[in-house]
Order: C-alpha cells, then sequence, then structure tokens
C-alpha cells in the first residue's frame, strides 16, 4: 500500500513538474512573440511615419536645407529620432530630399532626386517648341504653327550636380528588356542609346544628363517622359520618336530625316533638321521631374 502511494506521488510529482515545464515553455514562446509583434508594428509606425514626413518634405523642397526633431511612438512613448535633409545644387535647379526615421538602432530611410527647371526655361517652353543661340536650320520642315526663336540665352543646368547621386552608364540590354527606371542618370562619356529590333519601343520615363555627346540611334522610340541635358551636343538619327521629350543642349541639336518629336528643345547653339519629320509642342515637358523614391 505505501509502495503504491509512493509510486502515485512520484506520477503525480513527474506530471506537474510536466506541466511546469511546458507552461513555461508557452510563456517564453507568448514573451517571444509578443516582442516580435511589437518590433513588427514598431516597424510599420516608423515607415508610417516617415512616409508622412518624406511627403511633406517632397511637398516643402524648396523652403527648406535641415530639420531634426524627436517623436513618441505610442503606445510605450517610445522615442524616435525624425532627420530631413534637402541638398540643392548651386542654381536650384538639382535638389535631392531624405527624410530619416531612427529608434532602437532601426531606421527607415527615403529619397528621391528632382529637377526643377528655372523660370526662365518654364517661360519658353510655354512659349516655343524651338530655342536655339542661332537661327534654326531646316524650318522648311515645319509645320506653320510650331514656333521657335533663335538668339534665346538660357543657364545650363548644373548637372555636375549629379556625378555623385545618378548612375553613371547605361546597360543596354536590360534598357532593352526592362525600359526606363524613371531614374537619374550621369554620363561621364558620349553615349549612344541604342536601337533593337526585338525591343522596337523603349517605354518608362527618365532623366539623362551628359557630360559631353548623347545620341540617340536610329528607331529608337521612347513615349515616356524623358529630360535630356548635355553640356556637348545632341543628336536624334533618322526615325527616332520620342513622345514627350525635353531636351536642353549646350551645344548643337542635330535631327535626322522623319523623326517624331513631341516636347520642347534647347540649344546653345544650333539646330538642324535634316528632313521631312513630325514636330509637336508640349509645353508640359518643362515642368518638374522626380525620380522613383529609393529606400535606402
Amino acid at each position: 500500500m505505501k509502495a503504491s502511494k509512493g509510486i502515485f506521488s512520484l506520477v503525480l510529482i513527474a506530471i506537474l513538474i510536466c506541466t511546469t515545464t511546458f507552461a513555461q515553455i508557452i510563456l517564453y514562446h507568448l514573451k517571444s512573440d509578443y516582442q516580435r509583434t511589437s518590433l513588427y508594428l514598431e516597424g510599420i509606425q516608423q515607415r508610417i511615419l516617415c512616409r508622412s514626413i518624406f511627403t511633406w518634405a517632397v511637398e516643402n523642397v524648396n523652403y527648406f536645407d535641415h530639420f531634426q526633431i524627436e517623436h513618441k511612438l505610442p503606445p510605450n512613448d517610445k522615442v524616435c529620432i525624425i532627420e530631413g535633409n534637402n541638398t540643392q545644387s548651386t542654381d536650384k535647379m538639382f535638389a535631392k530630399v531624405n527624410v530619416k526615421v531612427t529608434s532602437n538602432n532601426k531606421e527607415q530611410r527615403l529619397t528621391q532626386l528632382f529637377f526643377l527647371p528655372n523660370k526662365q526655361f518654364k517661360n519658353y517652353g510655354e512659349q516655343y517648341m524651338f530655342i536655339s543661340k542661332y537661327a534654326l536650320s531646316g524650318t522648311e520642315y515645319l509645320s506653320n504653327d510650331i514656333l521657335y526663336t533663335s538668339g534665346g540665352s538660357f543657364p545650363m543646368p548644373q548637372i555636375e550636380f549629379l556625378s555623385t547621386e545618378g548612375h553613371t552608364s547605361f546597360d543596354m540590354t536590360l534598357l532593352h528588356e526592362n525600359g526606363f527606371t524613371n531614374s537619374f542618370y550621369y554620363l561621364p562619356q558620349s553615349t549612344t542609346l541604342t536601337y533593337l529590333s526585338t525591343a522596337k519601343t523603349t517605354n518608362g520615363n527618365e532623366l539623362i544628363a551628359s557630360k559631353v555627346n548623347l545620341t540617340f540611334q536610329k528607331n529608337f522610340k521612347a513615349p515616356g517622359r524623358l529630360v535630356v541635358i548635355a553640356n556637348g551636343s545632341v543628336t536624334l538619327e533618322d526615325y527616332v520618336n520620342l513622345g514627350k521629350v525635353l531636351i536642353i543642349a549646350k551645344g548643337n541639336v542635330n535631327l535626322g530625316k522623319n523623326c517624331k518629336i513631341n516636347g520642347v528643345i534647347f540649344s546653345g547653339g544650333s539646330i538642324k533638321i535634316s528632313g521631312n519629320g513630325t514636330y509637336s509642342h508640349d509645353a508640359s515637358v518643362v515642368a518638374d521631374f522626380a525620380s522613383t523614391i529609393f529606400i535606402v
């Protein structure tokens, strides 16, 4: 009888130990789940806060250089640091907006680049399709409703700002396969954007700034919005089709035969039209241009 009681006690103790251990395991996992959930919700709060402040910063890109503030996240009032920076070129036509939210050694960051044409560019672009230092060559190929002006004076945008901010070369294979990516490019060497018969249309938007010359190969077709800025010359070979383009060249702009261009063209040299083509003025291309938003 005593032996039976002893065995029963041992079994009971074993059950109690197992139950206690099991309860501790459950509590450990519940605590871990709570911590993970809490950190996950904190991350969501930071992302929402970062996006909200970033939206404000973009809307006020001309009115701040730097700010840093503290903010408490509910429900535990954890302190996070909100920091914003607006870096601009000296001519104020390029800007980089960056917003960072830091809390518990975690960081959320958003960055975007902007091209902000000055009032002079916008005024010219609203009135004329062609603006050049010298008289336009090939006016016989233009319809009577296309207005142009020669002797137009304008400052070249300071594209050097992009030398540390933009991509520095095109991967033509990726360009043909995926199109433009709404990015900013700074090309230190003369570049030709090539045409591929199996990828006849290059979709997407882009800002392309070249330190020297830029060429669009024969048959190149891009219906999206392009901002093309070159400290050298810009050449559009025969049958190039650009659906919404702003071209600003310090040097000459050469337009091949049978081009189809919708937009505005500025040249610090001469503009030469080599043959029949379709040219239409679109003042909307001189509006501000923004890159995609980068999470870095």
